[in-house]
């Protein structure tokens, strides 16, 4: 990178204060339990976990649960 024109980005929980952290975790939360997250879901049984993994793989845009 010496004698370059760089800019190098990226993402870190580790700058953020923690009380941020705390607050918007508890805010999180509360969304969660109102019901205002939807997350969609796709599961699998255990003995097709390979194709779950295949799926994931693929870009599924859903959450994979593999169940016991």
């Amino acid at each position: 990178m010496r004698g370059k024109q760089l800019n190098v980005l990226g993402f870190s929980n580790f700058g953020t204060p923690r009380e941020v952290m705390q607050a918007e975790y508890l805010r999180l939360l509360e969304l969660a339990r109102d019901g205002m997250i939807q997350v969609e879901i796709e599961t699998y049984p255990f003995d097709r976990v390979a194709e779950a993994w295949q799926r994931q793989a693929e870009g599924a845009g859903k959450k994979l649960v593999v169940v016991a």
